[in-house]
């Protein structure tokens, strides 16, 4: 067996152990045209007639090193036309310069994925090896990450697949040696402008000569079990998620603080990162000091909230914990209650404008069933004075033609209220009990009956009609940040 049949086993074998290709899969290789693309592209190559591989080159020109650039792009058609391998070429167009970096990841990935649909392939293939997990290890630890940081480049997200992991710098070098091909080398990975490039350049050469030469291989191996340990957790926590959610939103989601206080403090980390990355759109950006403001909040006496990063909003209120992305909602202050004396005739209140009127006989036009937004209620059946206020929790009330009370919370769910708009609907209220949810319904126990013979119409006037109910934004989709793990 020669050298490179040797590590053309130790790639299939890798790729078979993680399920990351099969026979017949259609692969979307993305192809820089350096040294590690290259190699990736001719194991790929070397294995397709025997395991029926379908394979297409993508590269990707940042159009950032003028032409360099152009030269790397001329390089991967001139290298896939010499292999018969078909290439797209996308070219980027940035409009900002700052954060470069980021920006350049999403935009590869944007391209990558749009082809994999628009073509309809299986996989994308990146090449990121050894070494890059180590960078990648090293760079999230000085982040301050947690499991999933340590378990650095995963093997397989989604569609993604990194089959070089099971091969160091060397071995690469080694490939490209025994096919005689010499590929090329951007010269931006040797400025110590970019974090990344220290660490490589060094930091990881200080570790290996000081430390431990083999550190490479060993930060691969513990990225395995950090990556069993985070997975492990993470499913665990997906099933405790159940039972601590008390309401899914649109915009986010509201937690039985009770049961999140019971949780193991690694349980209840992980599911209000699961929560806040559903809020925020992203993976990203949730640290410990995340965390531990959320958990300041969640402690802390009466009610609190604060606005954190991606504009997700955390919101205690008496034993529930309110996560949600607040872009497009306008937040406003609640209101103190307002109190209404018999004699009163004219209120307003949030976005009412409300009217009083006691009559001893109904009206000819009023009679019949309930009409929104004026009611005629038995005046003999509430108290004053009465309040109008906002919704609390615990609110029950028994809603015209039910038997029983029904918790409010239920209640806008079952009106599809969106959860902002919750804390704005006026609530009257006479101490005893709730008897009208404006403008939705009256509660049964105030209802006019045969008996009645003093009434109280009330009219709900809406100020700003022209003002429509803040919609529920869209889910944001969780952008998978598949060449490199920054998840705390």
């Amino acid at each position: 067996m020669t050298e490179l049949d040797k590590l053309l086993k130790r790639f299939w074998q890798y790729s078979q152990t993680h399920c990351l290709i099969s026979d017949n899969d259609k692969i979307v290789v993305a192809y820089s045209g350096g040294t590690d693309s290259t190699a990736m592209l001719y194991l790929l190559w070397k294995l397709r007639f025997m395991h029926g591989l379908t394979l297409l080159a993508v590269h990707i020109n940042h159009q950032l090193r003028g032409e360099e650039a152009n030269r790397d792009e001329d390089f991967a058609k001139e290298f896939c036309l010499g292999i018969n391998v078909p290439i797209i070429v996308r070219k980027l167009v940035f409009t900002s310069r700052s954060d470069l970096e980021n920006q350049a990841r999403i935009k590869r990935f944007e391209a990558l994925n749009q082809i994999l649909k628009m073509y309809r392939f299986d996989k994308i293939a990146l090449a990121h090896q050894m070494n890059d997990q180590a960078e990648t290890i090293l760079m999230n630890l000085f982040r301050g990450c947690g499991l999933n940081g340590m378990a650095g480049i995963r093997t397989k997200v989604g569609t993604v697949i990194h089959p070089m992991l099971c091969f160091g710098a060397v071995d690469v070098h080694q490939i490209l040696k025994i096919a005689g091909i010499e590929a090329r080398q951007d010269s931006t990975n040797a400025l110590p402008i970019y974090n990344r490039n220290r660490v490589r350049h060094e930091i990881i050469p200080k570790i290996t000569e000081h430390f431990n030469p083999a550190f490479i291989e060993r930060a691969t191996q513990q990225s395995s079990i950090f990556r069993l340990a985070d997975t492990y957790v993470r499913e665990k926590a997906a099933g405790l998620l159940k039972k601590i959610i008390i309401e899914h939103l649109p915009e986010g989601s509201i937690l039985d603080i009770s049961k999140l206080k019971s949780l193991h403090e690694i349980e209840s980390y992980y599911c209000l990162k699961h929560i806040f990355a559903m809020a925020a759109g992203t993976n990203n950006d949730f640290f410990m000091n995340t965390y531990s403001e959320i958990i300041r909040i969640m402690h802390s006496d009466g009610s609190k909230e604060k606005i954190l990063s991606h504009q997700v909003l955390i919101r205690k209120q008496y034993e529930e914990l309110m996560i949600i992305n607040t872009r497009g909602i306008e937040l406003e202050e609640r209101p103190e209650p307002l109190v209404i004396e018999e004699d009163r005739t004219r209120a307003v209140y949030q976005n009412f404008r409300f009217t009083f009127k006691h009559l001893k006989v109904i009206p000819k036009e009023a009679d019949g069933a309930h009409v929104i937004p004026t009611v005629i209620i038995d005046a003999e059946k509430i108290r004053f004075p009465f309040s109008i206020r906002t919704r609390v929790a615990g609110d029950r009330f028994v809603p015209i033609g039910m038997q029983h009370s029904k918790k409010l919370k239920e209640f806008f769910i079952d009106e599809k209220v969106a959860v902002f708009e919750r804390d704005k609907v006026p609530i009257m209220d006479d101490g005893e009990k709730i008897f009208w949810v404006v403008p939705f319904r009256i509660s049964d126990l105030v209802k006019r009956d045969e008996s009645s013979s003093r009434f109280l119409q009330i009219n709900a006037e809406q100020i700003d009609t022209g003002r429509k109910r803040q919609a529920a934004r869209k889910k944001h989709d969780l952008m998978e940040e598949n060449d490199e793990s920054n998840e705390l």
